[in-house]
């Protein structure tokens, strides 16, 4: 097909040159005509737009990638067809892509590539959490902005697949076809296996070798049977350099590329967060890893899952130097390679599972997360294999790995865990707080608890733990906060907010927008999300005068609200979104993609979280938006408060989780009865609201162990 010349007109844009060539077409740098705005423009290869079976995957998985938002995924805004030629539209992004980087400049040095591979991880995450599996994770398709500090794109989802209930993966590709970049596939995908978010791991575990080694894992094989068969049986080689950082590197590499899918890091944002533990010399808990992928782009049930307990102890001295255990073996893949690695002729013993290269006099030991594909060592490898599971010598790592955590201060009393706090329980009786109690605020020895059914506001105090009197709502209560001396409620089904002066003052009914729910102060201000009107209403706490409406023109349903970083925080229901709107500048307004039915929103330890009610986890951001892990906590997450060092997370399923931000994100659960909804942070404990229970509980935090 010949190119498109410039100042053509092609699907309402004028043409203005190339802007890059690859296997699946041309990109032009176009710009829209009716908006006057610049936007790369792709034209698919004639040769695929004349496969059907394309066209049909085209048509599909376009539709499923315009939804997928996130600051590290190229936006699309529309694909189609014109003059029989298939097209898509998206952000033009002014950079280079990996590939090209590392071409001009060379290899990054570490600390830049795991930066990199980080954002890209996030971005993979995301879609594994709606079911889609990119399939070609390459240099190529991962865009660099490097005027905005290395901000990365994850581009071409055209090759995604979306797995649902009726389809498998490879259901519209040709038969014996895998889809892929061969320095890049998995075993699986060369076998003709099924795929799911592992594959995407193995990828982008081979980018990240060759974004600090400058070239691919296997890039020394010239002929592509070669390559096939280093990617079913070889070792990946060393990286660069004869540092700890390297030696820590290698072994986070070796798991991503593991030859099972089961022996892997079971998320990119695993992979990411042990890279970057390496990078800072530190270890990356084993208990907090976990898939993130939902559907059929989640591991097949019945495969084992991570381990439930740190399984690596590290040398302070020597932080790329660690013994870890290995789980038990999986089951058979669906399909094996052709060739199978030979087994060792003799029993590998204990003594023999960390290997030093006497070169570098960097050590290697058998990560958890490896399979025994030990054929005859490459060159200049130590003796005996780096990364093999033996079942002998699994138990014997095993034995040493627990008794290690038990050693530095892991248990199974129950009254500590691996979050580096005493293990969190109910403390003294429920109180009695009629009325649906729903949100609840605690500030200077106040507990202010808004009861739905109750329509009031109702104050305990926090020394007695009694009830101590209660202010009346024109509506059922839904949101409440402790401001400049004074509790602030929402009451949406009359527009109001009450004031309620804890000293006994006369209390203050302010009219905001329509249907205000969620409520926050920053000091200068109380903020409320108006569900109904569609805007943020702002307050001036000593006058109770609200400004004009603040339109959110990206929401749908804007529910609960928090402060931070000089912005106000918004999660909007209906469209999954969390929007960020400037405190000074309220115009000034970005919006992120959540999962299903966020709620809860708190800003804490410099990150924002936010409750994904439908998805069963907290996602954790940074103050930038972009997100940074997922935690999954099970039941259906609600609101959130930050204290004691924890992020605490109110659980409909009879729950209270505390979420540990500096130890890899860490959960512990307590128990509590009825259906948790609000959670607050006293001065000395946690106070949570139980719904229909009628009930507000207390719980004992656990001090640091």
């Amino acid at each position: 097909m010949p190119d498109l010349t410039r100042g053509a007109t092609f699907a309402g844009h004028r043409i203005e040159g190339v802007a890059g060539r690859g296997g699946m077409g041309t990109v032009y740098r176009a710009t829209h005509l009716a908006l006057d705005h610049v936007v790369a423009l792709k034209v698919i290869a004639a040769d695929l737009a004349a496969d059907d079976a394309f066209r049909e995957r085209f048509r599909s998985e376009s539709r499923i990638a315009v939804s997928l938002r996130h600051p590290n995924v190229v936006p699309i805004h529309h694909a189609g067809e014109e003059e029989g030629l298939l097209f898509v539209t998206m952000d033009l992004i002014d950079g280079p892509d990996l590939r090209k980087l590392l071409i001009a400049g060379g290899p990054l040095p570490p600390d830049r590539a795991v930066a990199i591979i980080g954002q890209v991880a996030s971005a993979l995450d995301v879609a594994h959490s709606r079911g889609l599996v990119h399939r070609d994770i390459k240099p190529g398709n991962i865009l660099v902005e490097t005027d905005r500090g290395d901000h990365a794109y994850l581009t071409d989802f055209g090759l995604a697949k979306r797995f649902d209930q009726a389809g498998e993966a490879g259901a519209l590709t040709r038969t014996g076809a895998f889809v892929g970049t061969l320095d890049y596939v998995a075993p699986e995908q060369i076998r003709g296996g099924r795929v799911d978010a592992r594959t995407d791991v193995y990828a982008l575990g081979c980018v990240a070798y060759e974004a600090i080694a400058g070239r691919a894992p296997f890039a020394d094989r010239e002929e592509n049977v070669a390559k096939i068969y280093a990617h079913l049986q070889d070792e990946p080689p060393w990286l660069p350099g004869d540092s700890g950082i390297a030696g820590a590197l290698d072994e986070v590499v070796a798991r991503a590329l593991a030859k099972e899918p089961a022996d892997r890091y079971p998320s990119a944002g695993d992979l990411a967060r042990a890279a970057a533990a390496a990078i800072e010399g530190h270890e990356v808990l084993r208990s907090a890893e976990r898939s993130v992928a939902t559907g059929r782009a989640a591991p097949e049930t019945g495969e084992p899952e991570a381990p439930a307990i740190d399984t690596t102890v590290e040398s302070a001295a020597a932080p790329g130097a660690a013994v870890a255990a290995a789980p038990a073996a999986p089951t058979e893949p669906a399909a094996a390679p052709t060739e199978p690695a030979a087994a060792p002729t003799e029993p590998v013993g204990a003594g023999e599972l960390t290997a030093t290269d006497e070169a570098s006099g960097r050590h290697a030991t058998a990560p958890a997360a490896t399979v025994a594909t030990a054929g005859a060592p490459r060159a200049g490898a130590p003796a005996g294999p780096r990364w093999g599971r033996i079942g002998a010598a699994a138990a014997i790592l095993a034995a040493i790995a627990v008794a290690a955590v038990v050693a530095l201060g892991g248990g199974d009393d129950g009254e500590t865990a691996t979050g580096g706090f005493a293990k969190p329980k109910l403390a003294g009786a429920p109180i009695d707080v009629a009325g649906w109690p729903v949100a609840i605020a605690a500030s200077d020895g106040t507990i202010a608890v808004a009861a739905r059914e109750g329509e009031a506001v109702q104050f305990i105090d926090e020394d007695s733990a009694k009830v101590a009197g209660e202010t009346k709502l024109p509506g059922p209560g839904q949101s409440v906060v402790i401001s400049d001396g004074s509790a602030w409620a929402t009451a949406p089904t009359a527009d109001a907010v009450v004031k309620a002066p804890l000293d006994g003052g006369p209390t203050e009914t302010i009219g905001v927008g329509q249907g205000p729910i969620g409520i926050t102060a920053d000091g200068e201000a109380v903020w409320t999300a108006d569900s109904e009107s569609v805007a943020l209403s702002k307050i001036d706490p000593t006058s109770g005068a609200v400004a004009d409406p603040i339109p959110l023109d990206a929401a749908a349903f804007p529910a609960e609200v928090a402060t931070g970083g000089g912005s106000v925080w918004v999660v909007d229901r209906d469209n999954a979104i969390l929007l960020r709107v400037d405190a000074g500048d309220t115009s000034l307004q970005q919006d992120f993609p959540l999962g299903s039915n966020p709620k809860g929103v708190v800003i804490g330890a410099g990150s924002v979280w936010v409750a994904n009610t439908d998805d069963h986890n907290v996602v954790r951001l940074g103050m930038d938006g972009n997100e940074q892990d997922e935690i999954d906590v099970g039941g259906k997450p609600r609101l959130l408060a930050y204290g004691f060092g924890r992020v605490w997370v109110a659980n409909g399923n009879g729950s209270v989780q505390a979420i540990d931000p500096a130890d890899d994100n860490s959960v512990q659960s307590v128990e509590v009865p009825g259906s948790p909804e609000g959670v607050a942070v006293g001065s000395r404990q946690v106070w949570v609201t139980t719904g229909d229970g009628d009930q507000v509980v207390r719980i004992d935090p656990g001090a640091a162990s």
